[in-house]
């Protein structure tokens, strides 16, 4: 047996006193070349090779723009983790929304329409301003929100950048550095819901760590989608509930053409 072989040899190609098997008998200058020869035609045994640049294993979750005036959107399917949008409408007996400078009115909102815009984060306002969440406060309602310049369609990020469909992510910046990189293996290739110049693209499972959001904690990415049928069609597809995160600094070089640029505060 090849073990017993390998089990006999040293390194001067002599056979142990202890010997057995094939080996018994054989004068060592017949046996050591044999030896020698079966430890070299044994395959070595690897385990699989760890890219340097696999992360893990993540949760996906979805984001949207929660609009104070939109169509209601159907139910959603029970065993996804989709949320049905929200018709709602502005109450002089709602909740008043604050800027985080000053305590200053924004708007007063149907309650149940400020508990989803504090659970997005972003939301449209029947007027056409796009608001985003700030930080908890001590004014009337807390969090704070900051009306956000005109000409950005999809909000604000954490990090200072317009947030954009299909390729803002928000993170745990303990697990991934805030302004990376990241390619997320389970999009490659997959086309985008909606239409140009937002959607309906084939994505390169490229992507940016842009935002981040109180409920996000650990490995768990949180992926803008713009609008809750966008995230409705997503949820719909099973693979995308748990995906595979890579370190996006090689993968993603070519796609960095798209990073938009911080803006003012």
């Amino acid at each position: 047996m090849i073990a017993g072989w390998i089990g006999a040899a040293r390194l001067d190609g002599a056979v142990q006193p202890s010997a057995i098997g094939e080996t018994e008998g054989i004068p060592a200058e017949v046996a050591g070349p044999r030896l020698a020869a079966a430890a070299m035609s044994v395959p070595t045994i690897e385990g699989p090779a760890v890219d340097p640049d696999l992360m893990g294993r993540f949760l996906m979750t979805r984001y949207y723009i929660a609009e104070e005036f939109g169509r209601v959107a159907p139910p959603p399917d029970p065993s996804s983790d989709a949320d049905p949008m929200i018709l709602a409408s502005a109450l002089s007996t709602g909740v008043t929304i604050y800027d985080h400078r000053g305590c200053r009115p924004i708007a007063t909102l149907a309650p149940k329409y400020v508990e989803l815009l504090d659970v997005e984060g972003t939301g449209k306002l029947r007027d056409g301003r796009i608001i985003n969440v700030t930080k908890p406060c001590s004014c009337g309602h807390s969090p704070c929100y900051r009306q956000v310049p005109g000409g950005v369609k999809w909000g604000i990020s954490a990090t200072m950048r317009p947030l954009q469909p299909f390729r803002t992510i928000s993170v745990d910046p303990a697990v991934i550095k805030l302004g990376s990189m990241v390619y997320v293996a389970e999009l490659d290739g997959l086309t985008m819901p909606g239409k140009a110049p937002w959607g309906g693209f084939v994505h390169d499972g490229c992507v940016i760590a842009a935002d981040v959001g109180g409920a996000i904690d650990g490995a768990q990415i949180d992926f803008f989608v713009g609008k809750v049928a966008y995230k409705q069609a997503l949820d719909a597809r099973k693979k995308m509930r748990h995906v595979t995160v890579y370190d996006g600094a090689k993968r993603c070089a070519e796609s960095r053409h798209w990073v938009a640029p911080r803006i003012g505060s």
